[in-house]
This record gives C-alpha cells, structure tokens and sequence, in this order.
C-alpha cells in the first residue's frame, strides 16, 4: 500500500508541474475562494508561532522552514523571512520572504507562493506549498520536499483538512462499521484512505469516496461520496454530479453489508435518485475495487467484493484495518502457564479465546494460582472471549470482569490483556508476562502475528539493493544514547531510557511493558524497572534512501507510525526517525537521539554495514597481521584449513592484498598458491564457529565464521534467528526466555506441521545417499560445482577427505 501511495504521490506530482498557471485565481488574506460552489478556504489557522519545518529528501538539501499567513518567530540570515532553507554547512537562505506571499485556487488545487533572494544570474528562489485534503484527524502532515533541474525552486506537499470542502454535520455522523449477524464488527474505514475511481457510462467517470478527499481535478460537492464525471463537459459547473451522499450508517440487507446513498439529482420520471453499494466478500482482494453494475429504479447499483466484508469465520479470527487476516486459531484450547517472576510459588495460566481449565468452573481465561505448602489459591484474572481486537495495527485479546483487586472501595477488578507479537523462527515464539497493577499483560510472541513483517531491504536511487538485516536485535534491544546537548532533560541522569529495534518490535521482558509490536519505546526508570512507557511507533516501517556524504554510500531513512498520543499536541501521534549513515568505526553501531521535534523523535545510527568495501595493502613484514585503523588481528589465531589435498596456513600463504567487505561483515582473502591455485578465505564475524570448504576445479573457497574477526570489524556480534534454533532438552516444558521466567508447555511447541518436515527431511538424506554412495554419481555432482564468486556463494561444510559437496 506504502509504494502504491508513493506511486499516486509521483503521479500527483506530475500534474502539479504541469499545471495550466494562467487559470490560477488569487486570494487575499490568507483565504482564497473557489470557482465552482463559492466555497471560501480560510487557512489563517495554519499560522504557527512555531513555524513548520522538514528535512530534505536528499542529504545536500539541508532543512526547510516556512511559516504560512506571517513570516517566521526567528530571522533568516538576520532578516525577516516566511520561509529559509539551512543548508548542510550552516548557512541560512531566504527562499520566501513574506511580502511576496501569495494564495492561489487552480482546479482545486490549492498552493502558497514565496519569492526569495536571488538563486543565480536569471532567477530567484521560490517556494510553493501545495495543500492536499486529508480528513483524518491531524493537524498537518509532509509528503515530500521536490525541485526543479536549477534547485532554485523547492515544492513542498502538505496535506490538511484545512484544504478540504467542511462535511456537512449529517455525513460526519455516518459510521464506516457494522455488526455482522454473528456479532462480528467489519470495520470498512481503510476504505476512506483515498479515492477510488472506475469506469462509468457515456466514457465518463465515477469518483467513490466515504466523503470523496476534494484535490486537483477533484471537485465534487462536499460530502458527496459518489461523484459522476462527464469528461466531455468543459463548464466546471456542469462536470461533476453528486450522485450519492452517506448520511446513513452501513446496514445488513440479505446477509450482506450495504451502504445506501441519497442524492439531489432526479430520474427520468422526475424522482429524486439514489445509489446504493453492495459488498460481498471475497478473502483475496484486502480493500477490492468497486464496479457499477447500472441503473434500476432510479438506483445506481455498485458491488464492492473485499475480504473487509467477509464475516462468516471461525472463532479467533480478525481482520486489520487494511484487510489483513489474523487466525489464532490453532492457539486456542491449549493451557498456558507462566511462573510469575520473584514469585516463585505463583503461576499465572491462561487460554487463547477458550476458557483455562486450571482457572476451575466458569469461563475464566486466565487467573493467578498461589501454591503455598500444597494450599492453593486462586485468583480469576478475567473471562475469555474469542473477540479479537486491532489497535494501531497491534492484536490483542482482552479479558476483563476478573476478581476484586485492592481495596473494595475502589471497585477495581483484575483484568488481562494479551497481545500478540511477532516472532522471526519457531524456537523465538515466547510467552513473556508483566504485570501492571490490576492488568495481567501477556506478550505471546508467534509466527501467526507476521503479517507486518518486511524484509529490512531498501533499494537506492540505481535499483541497488541495501541490507539492514545484520542491524536486528533479535534478542535484546538497543539502548540509545542522547545528545545531551540538544535534549539535556531525556538522558539517564533524569533516568530516561529509550529502546529502539530495527525493522522489529523491540523485545519484551519483566519489567518493560510498551505496546506489543513497537518498534521503539520511551520509558522511565523507576527501582530498576522500566515504568511510564510510551510507544514512538509501530515496527512497519517505511524505509527510503538518500545519497551519503562519503562517495559511494548511501544514508537509509526508517520511519515508524502510530506511536502513543503525543505529549505536546494530543491530535497527533508520535513518529520515529532512524537516519543509518556510514561510519568504518561503529561496527553495528548504535542509535543516538537528536532531536524531538513537533512529535517525531529523530535518532542518527552510524553504522559501517553501509560503508564501501576497503582494499588493504599488508607490510610486508606484518604478513600474518591484518590491521583496520587501531583494531588486528593475527591470522594464527586461525591455525591451519584442510582439504582433501593440502593443508592451507594463511600465514605461510603470500597474501598482499585482503579486501573488508562492511556490508558483509566478513574479510576476504585471495591469492594463488605455490601450485597456481586460486584460494579465496571469507573470514566472517559471527557467534558461532563454522568452517565451509567449496573445491571445484577453479579453485578453492573457505569460509570461517568466528568471533575471531569481530574485532578488526569493530562488531560485536549479535545472534540471528537460526542460531536460535538451538537443541532442547526432552522436559516437560521448554524454557524460552533469557530470564528464564517463560514457560510454555512443550505440547504446545511441537505442531504437527514438523513432524512433516521432519519426515521430508528423513526421505530426502535417504535419497541423497543412495546418489552419492555411487562414485560415478558424485564425480557428476563434483563436476557440476563450478568456482563461484564471493558475491553469489554456496558453500558446505568441510566433511573428509573423500570432500563430500552437500550442494
């Protein structure tokens, strides 16, 4: 959806330069008036005292300030300005001064203009910022700063319900939900994220929209929700015909959601028209298209088929705000247990949409049992329900009405909330608890909660692909450091911590209650326990590229959406920043926060996994040490490699030349031995030791994966999901958590489904046997293996000396 947005944005982009500007009709104190309705936009509400401001899209851009209605608080360059642009290096250019600025309406597209000092010989610099309607509720949001071939003049887009036609009072009270008759909740508002344009009759167009967002080429009347377009028609006035408007919440007509729309426009038989929307359901298409199926009755009928409308399933089952489909299903019916932390004779158990059988008689789904001396003691912590629910993208199921908690006085009960957070590997599904007064919280970790998780690739202007991949803490989180200048009042003098992973939700424990699925958390230390969380963002992120400073590397911009409220303006949420650069000595690396800004929280993260490969010369009296700034490393440490034919010593080898690949994390060695053999050694930082040998007739690839060459690469190396996947003692239960306060019982860890990959897996090694154990067969297998480059290597464990290729 993201890149679809960003696809529409460049195309929106498109008509804006293209713009017929003789047709511009001017403003006048900060309002201008449009042509087709006479609908008046006032925009003096968007004077700011402090101004807006947006970085660049590019790293020689620097950062844009502009104030609309009045200049800016502050000066440009000692001067009074509306709108200046601080580049890189420091140096302040007015790009708009305020008596220059002007409004205008074109098409219904709304735009303010500045005029600045002078840009070059020919031309000054000048400013536009175009206004977009968006009708969610926020103040204002930035889509992008552009310009043109002589940089002299910037667009800036900014959407605002300011720019939209007002709703009429009756349209605002229309809910986009409904109830199912088997009590299920379609929730329909992913639909009104934009317009939604089809085919009509006589080769014009219908516009849907729940209202249509009012934009350039858009002028439908305000609050109308189906629009038709007569493309031959060149009267404004006559273009555009309101065919439907929503005053009516979204009803059940033959088992199917339906919206009914009224209108002002007449029939042939001189009745008012009307239009009605039929969904139906189908579980492939998340928000589906609509198509007009024609005229009866003076009704305009559309069918919508999306997966939004689907309601008939199983217990345990939801669908998110953009038709994702979570089945937790196959969790249910299963008995939880987890021993409470520093309580060793408490557990807490519970079920997923059924009711725990520990928990006794009734419909209890989780409770507190107190084992002392053989006397237990139970304690209901809520009553299960199959509902699941969708907040900002997080899963969770509530269970509430569970026994008195505290004083009686204060009528408060226990409750629990589980949310349901996403895991990378089997072996990473965990059960982690924290409690929170009269909240049992529960994070259950499970693959079945995926479906936000990316890839942590982004490509570059050239189509290159670049890796964040290495950077994700799969079991622990990174602790950012604050610039203690620009934000004396968050460090941790004033015990103010702030967690970050990348491309993850950060990882749960005890004591760290932030929202299930966010990717970075705000928290305060209180007796060593993490307290007042506040999510800066949910972990889907948006991911774009821009050039690095260094020649040759590329800075990687991550955003995460839907945080908590935000403290300073509660109409917006909070944003997360992470801004990845190059730098050789960071290794990893790790965040530092630098600002927090109209609630976007920005991080830098110096990192060398986006740094250019070095070559590096050796002494020639140093042949066994490789050196990388004030970091080596002896290559005895090593010892010798073995293959079937030789015995490979790295330093008795005539190495010159090795090359660190950052992006890799490895170092790689090439030279040709006494016998003219090509010999290429990967040595690759990691946790665990492994060595891979690949011998073809081209020559011979080693590859050992250690701690030992961390160092020189300035990494400390993190674990990666299938070094998770560690063997587990045949108990019981199975320990999942560092803490070792998480269990789960193994019934639950052992689905059928691996049993099934356990028998391919037995089926495939029994063929593979038969086809190796027959020389003739394996000098073909050999043979077939050609010396492959380091960017494209398969390799295998080096087995014996009959030099087994497990290709």
């Amino acid at each position: 959806m993201k890149y679809f947005a960003i696809f529409l944005l460049v195309i929106n982009f498109c008509n804006i330069i293209a713009i017929d500007q003789t047709k511009d009709v001017e403003g006048a104190n900060c309002s201008v008036t449009e042509t087709i309705g006479n609908y008046t936009f006032n925009f003096t509400e968007l004077s700011s005292d402090f101004g807006y401001h947006i970085d660049g899209n590019a790293e020689d851009m620097g950062k844009y300030s502009f104030n609309l209605c009045k200049p800016l608080s502050r000066k440009c360059n000692n001067q009074t300005a509306a709108a200046c642009l601080k580049n890189v290096d420091g140096k302040e250019i007015i790009i708009g001064y305020d008596s220059t600025s002007k409004l205008f309406w074109n098409d219904g597209q709304i735009r303010f203009s500045f005029i600045g000092e002078k840009c070059n010989k020919l031309e000054n610099y000048t400013l536009n910022v175009i206004l977009q309607c968006d009708y969610a509720e926020t103040k204002n949001d930035f889509l992008g700063v552009f310009h043109d071939d002589s940089e002299c003049e910037v667009t800036i887009l900014m959407r605002t319900p300011k720019a939209c036609l007002e709703i009429p009072e009756n349209v605002k009270n229309a809910k986009m939900y409904v109830t199912s008759p088997n009590g299920k909740i379609l929730n329909f508002n992913a639909l009104k994220s934009s317009n939604h344009i089809i085919n009509g009759p006589n080769d014009g167009t219908f516009i849907i929209g729940f209202p249509i967002t009012y934009e350039h080429g858009i002028l439908c009347e305000a609050g109308s929700s189906i629009c038709y377009v007569d493309k031959n028609e060149t009267d404004l006035s006559k273009k555009y015909t309101n065919m439907g408007t929503m005053t009516s919440n979204i009803e059940f007509e033959n088992d199917r959601p339906v919206i009914k729309f009224t209108s002002k426009e007449k029939c042939n038989n001189n009745t008012l028209g009307s239009s009605k929307i039929v969904f139906e359901c189908d579980r492939f298409k998340k928000e589906g298209t609509p198509k007009f199926k024609g005229v009866k009755d003076c009704v305009s009928n559309f069918v919508w088929e999306t997966s939004l409308a689907c309601y008939d399933e199983k217990p345990c089952v939801v669908s998110g705000e953009n038709g994702d489909q979570y089945d937790f299903s196959s969790l249910a019916n299963v008995q939880y247990e987890v021993k409470i932390p520093n309580k060793t004779d408490e557990t807490i158990y519970f079920s997923i949409c059924s009711n725990s059988k520990e928990c006794g008689e009734g419909n209890w789904g989780s409770c507190i049992v107190k084992n002392t001396g053989g006397n237990k003691q139970t304690t209901k912590v809520g009553i299960f329900n199959a509902k699941l629910q969708v907040e900002k993208k997080n899963v969770f199921l509530k269970y509430d009405e569970g026994s008195q908690c505290g004083d009686p006085k204060d009528k408060k009960k226990y409750s629990t909330r589980i949310e349901f957070n996403v895991a990378d590997s089997p072996n990473d599904e965990e059960i982690v608890l924290i409690e929170d007064k009269c909240e049992i919280v529960i994070h259950f970790k499970t693959l079945l909660a995926n479906q936000h998780v990316k890839n942590c690739v982004v490509k570059n202007l050239d189509d290159e692909e670049i890796d964040l991949r290495p950077l994700i803490d799969y079991n622990g989180n990174y602790l950012a450091r604050v610039n203690e200048t620009t934000l004396p009042n968050e460090t941790s003098k004033n015990n103010v911590s702030y967690l970050l992973n990348v491309c993850r939700p950060i990882n749960s424990f005890y004591s760290l209650n932030c929202h299930g699925n966010t990717g970075a958390c705000r928290t305060i230390m209180k007796d060593e326990k993490h307290e007042e969380e506040i999510s800066l963002g949910h972990f889907e992120y948006f991911m774009s590229t821009e050039k690095g400073k260094i020649e040759g590397t590329n800075n990687v911009i991550m955003k995460y959406f839907h945080g908590s409220k935000c403290p300073t303006d509660k109409e917006e949420e909070i944003t997360t920043k992470v801004k990845f650069y190059c730098d050789e000595n960071a290794g990893l690396g790790s965040p530092i926060l630098q600002s927090i800004e109209h609630c976007e929280y920005s991080f830098e993260f110096p990192t060398s996994i986006l740094c250019n490969d070095k070559r590096v010369n050796l002494k020639s009296n140093e042949s066994c040490i490789l050196t990388n700034g004030d970091s080596s490393v002896n290559l005895k440490s090593y010892g010798n490699f073995n293959t079937s034919n030789r015995n490979i010593s790295l330093c008795d080898a005539l190495v010159k030349t090795y090359t660190i690949s950052y992006k890799q994390s490895m170092v790689i060695i090439e030279y040709v031995d006494k016998d003219y053999v090509d010999i290429e050694v990967q040595l690759k930082c990691n946790l665990k030791n492994n060595t891979f040998v690949d011998v073809s007739n081209e020559g011979i690839i080693i590859m050992n994966e250690s701690p030992l060459i961390c160092p020189l690469l300035h990494i400390v190396p993190k674990a990666t999901p299938s070094q998770n996947e560690v063997d587990n003692d045949n108990n019981d239960v199975l320990e999942m958590s560092l803490n070792n306060d998480i269990i789960i019982p193994k019934s639950s860890k052992f689905p059928l489904g691996y049993l099934f990959l356990i028998s391919i897996l037995i089926a495939a090694f029994g063929i593979f046997y038969i086809v190796i154990r027959n020389p003739e067969r394996r000098d073909i297998i050999r043979n077939m293996i050609k010396f492959r480059s380091r960017s494209n290597v398969r390799y295998t464990r080096n087995m014996n000396d009959d030099d087994l290729i497990l290709n």
